[in-house]
């Protein structure tokens, strides 16, 4: 695109995730049901950057893979598009039963339930920090590799 030479794209990657998960967990703790409808637009802003970005990183990373390379890539993405939100469900449906006491009287077990999930999709997105961090530092380091004698 006309800003993807300019852009550093692990610095991208890692701060679209990063701020994915601040924006899971401002979801998770906001008592303001219209400020969590516009985080959860903003996050889907910033998650739109994450798969370009991933495929974008991965045909530098290995120019000579080809075909295959995008094949493994989009079955994995479909395979965490599917597994991550249904794993979201699961944890949801769960802490729907498990409202503790103390909340009884500011949350419905449906919105606690919510709350977990999201608190869920926030790990999902620290795991994407630290992943494309150690990506970053194996690619700096084979760099160095590549240019010392």
């Amino acid at each position: 695109g006309l800003l993807g030479a300019k852009l550093n794209l692990h610095k991208v990657l890692v701060w679209g995730s990063f701020f994915c998960a601040i924006a899971y967990l401002a979801v998770c703790f906001s008592p303001i049901k219209a400020l969590s409808l516009v985080v959860v637009a903003m996050m889907g802003l910033l998650v739109s950057l994450l798969w370009p970005g991933t495929l974008s990183a991965a045909s530098k990373l290995l120019p000579m893979a080809g075909a295959s390379m995008f094949a493994l890539l989009a079955a994995g993405g479909d395979i965490g598009a599917s597994a991550g939100p249904w794993f979201v469900g699961v944890v949801i449906d769960a802490a729907m039963g498990g409202l503790p006491d103390a909340l009884t009287d500011t949350l419905s077990s449906e919105s606690f339930g919510l709350r977990v999930g999201m608190a869920v999709g926030a790990v999902f997105a620290l795991i994407s920090v630290i992943a494309q961090r150690r990506l970053q530092r194996a690619e700096r380091e084979n760099g160095a590799k590549n240019t010392n004698p």
